[in-house]
Order: C-alpha cells, then structure tokens, then sequence
C-alpha cells in the first residue's frame, strides 16, 4: 500500500509541473523593434483625429512583420501624442502595443514609452514596456523604434 501511496504521490507531482510548466516558461526578455510607417489616411472619432499608417518592419521574437498604426491627434494642436500598433508576424501571430508620446516640432519626432497589451499565438498575454520614438522621414513616412522588454 505504501508503494501505490508513494506512486501516486509522484504521479501528481509530475502532473502539477507538466501543467505549470508552460507559467513558469514565461520569461522577460529583450525586446526591440524597428520599423517604417507609411500614412495611409485618417478618420474622426468625436473630437478626436485618428491617422492610419501602414508598418512594415522587424521585432525580436517576432521577425519580420506588417501591420496597421492608429496615431492620435488630440485638439486643440493635433500632435500627435500615443496609439497603437498591431503588428502580424510571417506566421500569423499579432503582437499589439500602445503607445503614449509627446511630440517636438523642433526635432520632427515623438518620444515617449510603450506598454505591450497582449497578441495572439505564441503573443497570446503578452506583456512588456519600454521606450518608444517615432521621426518623421519624409513626407508620409514615420521610423519607429521601440526598446524595451517582452514576456510571453
């Protein structure tokens, strides 16, 4: 009896780390990004002005990637001042990250942090933060970078 006690009890230990295993996988790691936005149109949503941009770029842990940026533009002075970035991996994978910035005029460029909000896939409760800047790179064209720290 004792055996079977003793069997069982190690049968339950394994269960408990096979199924916590995956928790204790989760590990804050390096995370940055660089990419090009295109401005591909803009909207209103009440007072608020919304711009489109289209990504194109490269994460770690993530490759190369598309996406869409929803910048906003808030009265009265409609600079812009965060959004978010969804972005899709070759595999399917999204990755989303809000942004929050502020601009300056003289340089042509917003700086600010960005906090990782979740994804699907391997992204699915994402989490993570950093540092963001966004520069203008010509008519329509904004690089972004993002510097900072992903756990998934």
């Amino acid at each position: 009896m004792k055996r079977y006690l003793s069997l069982a009890l190690v049968v339950c230990a394994l269960a408990v780390v096979v199924i916590a295993g995956p928790v204790w996988a989760e590990e804050e790691r390096a995370f940055k990004l660089s990419a090009v936005a295109t401005y591909a149109g803009s909207y209103k949503d009440g007072k608020l002005l919304i711009g489109v941009f289209e990504l194109e770029g490269n994460a770690t842990h993530v490759g190369n990637f598309t996406g869409v940026g929803l910048v906003e533009y808030p009265p009265p002075d409609r600079l812009p001042a965060g959004g978010t970035l969804t972005l899709e991996s070759t595999d399917g994978d999204t990755l989303v990250i809000r942004t929050e910035s502020s601009y300056d005029p003289d340089a042509g460029a917003s700086t600010g942090t960005f906090v990782i909000t979740g994804g699907s896939g391997k992204f699915a409760g994402a989490s993570g933060g950093g540092s963001s800047l966004a520069a203008n790179a010509g008519p329509g064209t904004v690089n972004v970078e993002l510097d900072g720290t992903i756990s998934f």
